[in-house]
């Protein structure tokens, strides 16, 4: 396939990146590389675990892995989303695994009870152990915030607010009215490769016309245009759709009504935005889809996708089978650079401007929290 591409950035917004270089294979190669990101900017910062449409109702939880800590997230009873290490306050046992809604989580081991508030309900015949108070052993909370109807985590307890990282949301996002909208389907697509491989992948457009074939042949990515960057915010960009057709990425909109933000040009437009570490909201006219990218080890990743409709509106298979394509595609050529990394002959490579600035301001971010706690990369 043959694609011209060109590019409507000025060259004041390209000042800095022409000489940049990627990380270098150790990045991604390198176990304790690895070890350390779970220290920093696993436990240090806000990290996606999932969407606040996937817990509804009272009750209803997913289980998720941060920085190697599994956690159980919860609606509780007030109709807020909370967060708890996912161990029972006996012996440890892992409480729970997977999605579902409970009336109280109950320890397979010995049967202790916990409220989704987290109390200790019912810790069967204690009663003759001394000193003994269930309060004291109710699950230890984590700390978390819901923002643009995504949930975050912070592990160590204190990372500055989201709301004060993200002083001002940007208006483009706001007005898909994200927090508004239903989870409609959520699927973990495997990637065997490293976790930044794979967020890289997401953030940048010059593999489109070269790895998603059709895709890059219905976007024009002529019309690629990018905003400002403030971490943990990644700058946002968009790329339209050839022909006077509206645009819904991942298929055929059908009789789905646009969300709120939609204008008439904005129904031929694709936005995507990044925060810093782990997510990617992806919104088209008629829907979002949040990708959360979970390391499982130096390489291998998983990523949560999140299909997000307004109330009343339904998905078929014109959303799920190009999402399962798309992410299929990207699984691979994520695993073929993984293999590719093996060779000692590779030190690193060069940023394409302007298709890679995402990857570069990515790469600025890793770079920083390794730095903090003396790794060198280079």
């Amino acid at each position: 396939m043959s694609t011209e591409i060109s590019w409507g950035s000025s060259d004041e917004e390209l000042d800095g990146l022409a000489q940049a270089r990627c990380l270098p294979r150790r990045a991604y190669v390198d176990q304790s590389v690895a070890e350390a990101e779970q220290a920093t900017v696993f436990k240090r910062h806000w990290v996606t675990v999932g969407v606040a449409g996937q817990i509804p109702d009272t009750g209803s939880y997913f289980t998720t892995e941060v920085a190697g800590q599994p956690l159980l997230v919860v609606r509780s009873g007030n109709g807020d989303v909370a967060a708890f290490y996912n161990t029972c306050m006996h012996r440890g046992t892992l409480l729970c695994t997977g999605a579902g809604r409970v009336d109280e989580f109950v320890c397979p081991n010995h049967g202790w009870r916990y409220g989704v508030d987290g109390q200790l309900d019912y810790a069967p015949w204690f009663e003759r152990v001394q000193g003994f108070d269930r309060r004291e052993a109710a699950l230890v909370p984590v700390r978390l915030t819901v923002w643009q109807g995504v949930v975050f985590v912070n592990l160590s307890g204190d990372a500055p607010g989201l709301d004060e990282l993200v002083p001002e949301v940007p208006s483009e996002l706001l007005g898909y009215g994200v927090s508004a909208l239903r989870c409609v389907r959520s699927t973990d697509y495997e990637f065997p490769g490293n976790w930044k491989l794979v967020a890289e992948n997401l953030a940048e457009a010059y593999h489109i016309p070269f790895v998603h074939g059709s895709l890059g042949d219905d976007l024009r990515l002529d019309g690629f245009v990018y905003g400002e960057t403030t971490d943990p915010l990644s700058t946002w960009y968009y790329v339209e759709r050839r022909g006077d057709e509206d645009l819904s990425v991942l298929g055929d909109s059908g009789n789905r009504a646009p969300l709120p933000a939609v204008d008439r040009e904005g129904k031929k437009r694709l936005r995507l935005w990044r925060v810093f570490p782990n997510v990617q909201f992806l919104c088209s006219p008629d829907h979002v889809v949040v990708l959360v990218i979970v390391p499982r080890g130096v390489d291998r990743s998983i990523v949560r996708a999140h299909i997000l409709l307004a109330p009343g509106e339904t998905a078929h298979e014109d959303i799920h089978d190009p999402l399962d394509r798309a992410m299929f595609e990207d699984a691979w050529i994520v695993g073929r650079m993984q293999d590719g990394l093996a060779a000692e002959a590779f030190i690193s490579g060069r940023i394409q401007v302007p298709t890679e600035n995402n990857v570069f301001h990515f790469h600025r971010q890793i770079r920083k929290e390794l730095e903090s706690v003396g790794v060198n990369l280079e």
